[in-house]
């Protein structure tokens, strides 16, 4: 006596010559009931649907396809200029980097953000922010050209403003790049001086870890290609004081003004430096504040529109070179990995940079121990300096005499390769008084990157926390 009813209801029919057939039908069963209120039979109403079904069917394969072939196409877009920016920072004796950069969301496609940073042969480091016009494979393809250009220039030893220069003209003959905004810095990390130049770019902000903050002043020139003649502005960024430059998607972002956008940056900037945005869940840089931080805090209820870049840069006393002593007949491994990663600030270097300084080291003391003493053991020496260029030298001294291993067939005799296959330049010299072994290696220091949407991995890019307010209880 119950009503049944069926919607999209899928049916097998296999027809007289042998062929089966799938057919969709909505049907509903009432019951059917004589004068007296009883239950003489069932009423049946049925309604073919298969074409609709397959008509609804073709369309979302159609609109899944096309869904698919976006992803994939901004896929490859993003790898594109993830690839094309620097994943890895410099680790540099007397100054600390940071850098952060955001996608924009998926509906804009990667942007043409870039960044740069590059110690040069005088002991100056440059640091660039470029933002090229545009979304996609045409911004990315013209942001890798402009890139390129600029770290020729600084190379080869031009100033800021002969960077600029020449970019001006680059785009003469590359229009695609015309209009694109940029900032390029050079500062000598001893004595803190700078200069920059900027193209209808905004100015650096310096922050001081005691809470004060203030924009530079802007070079005043238009975007490349339409600038005109290029100027520098010089200062001086004092020691701790953290150098912040951007790209202007942290300012404008969606319902904020540009001038609004300017005030938080700036204060969300001093509160990181100082420790004050989230002093619970804190970094031990404030370059990694400055950037981690300040990006979270002014896009967690924003979003963004644009890429955003943010590139701190934080003068530090210099790094002293390490010198550890030590004996092969007494075990040596645990100190010396120690006094390696000890030996540089918290958090200056990734940790996979530290595992190869690890291996390295520990790799060429294994070897003096095999090959100058042997069972009888002896002194080894340890000293490990970091050029202004952010190539860290490591040299292992032993007094003894080098002679091959008693047991050659025992499967060893592969450290030394993997020195060589993780150093930059290896070079053995050897006299009556010991062996020397030096080995040149370049540390780095991580960017921070990801998409303006959430992030899919734990600790891609925000810190995670929880903020109470007084009016809620968590």
């Amino acid at each position: 006596g119950e009503v049944v009813r069926g919607h999209r209801s899928r049916f097998a029919v296999v027809t007289p010559e042998g062929y089966e057939q799938e057919i969709f039908i909505d049907f509903d069963v009432v019951p059917w009931r004589g004068v007296d209120d009883q239950i003489v039979g069932t009423v049946v109403c049925a309604r073919d649907v298969t074409i609709e079904v397959l008509r609804e069917r073709a369309d979302s394969a159609t609109a899944a396809e096309l869904t698919q072939r976006f992803r994939r196409a901004r896929d490859v877009i993003e790898e594109v200029q993830r690839v094309l920016l620097p994943s890895q920072l410099p680790v540099l004796p007397s100054l600390d980097v940071a850098a952060s950069y955001v996608v924009s969301g998926a509906e804009q496609a990667a942007g043409g953000d870039w960044f740069e940073v590059l110690p040069l042969a005088d002991g100056t480091v440059a640091a660039v922010v470029g933002d090229v016009v545009g979304h996609g494979v045409e911004a990315s393809a013209v942001m890798s050209q402009l890139r390129a250009v600029t770290l020729e220039r600084l190379h080869a030893g031009a100033t800021a403003t002969e960077t600029m220069e020449a970019l001006d003209r680059f785009v003469e003959v590359a229009p695609g790049g015309r209009a694109a905004r940029g900032c390029t810095l050079g500062l000598r990390p001893e004595s803190g001086e700078f200069e920059y130049c900027a193209a209808a770019h905004p100015p650096p902000l310096i922050v001081d870890p005691t809470g004060e903050s203030y924009y530079l002043d802007p070079s005043g020139e238009g975007p490349l290609g339409e600038g005109g003649r290029r100027c520098a502005v010089r200062g001086v960024l004092a020691m701790d004081q953290v150098l912040l430059m951007y790209s202007d998607g942290i300012i404008e972002r969606p319902t904020m003004s540009a001038s609004a956008g300017t005030v938080e940056l700036r204060q969300y900037a001093t509160d990181a430096v100082a420790d004050r945005l989230m002093p619970a869940f804190s970094r031990a840089r404030a370059v990694d504040r400055a950037t981690t931080q300040t990006l979270e805090r002014a896009t967690r209820y924003t979003g963004s529109n644009d890429d955003i870049t943010l590139l701190a840069i934080q003068r530090c006393p210099r790094l002293n070179p390490l010198h550890v002593e030590l004996r092969t007949d007494m075990p040596y491994g645990t100190r010396l990995r120690a006094a390696v990663r000890n030996w540089f600030r918290p958090d200056q270097a990734d940790h996979h940079a530290l595992a190869h300084i690890d291996e390295i080291v520990a790799e060429l003391c294994d070897n003096a121990a095999q090959h100058a003493y042997g069972s009888d053991g002896g002194p080894i020496t340890v000293d490990v300096i970091l050029r202004d260029d952010g190539v860290a030298v490591a040299s292992v001294t032993d007094r003894g005499r080098w002679r091959p291993p008693p047991q050659p067939n025992t499967g060893r005799g592969l450290g030394f390769a993997i020195v060589q296959h993780l150093s930059l330049r290896t070079t053995v010299d050897t006299d009556e008084s010991g062996t020397t072994v030096t080995t040149e290696f370049r540390p780095w220091k991580q960017s921070h990157s990801s998409t303006s949407s959430p992030p899919t991995q734990p600790n891609e890019l925000f810190d995670v926390y929880i903020e109470q307010r007084p009016e809620q209880t968590i």
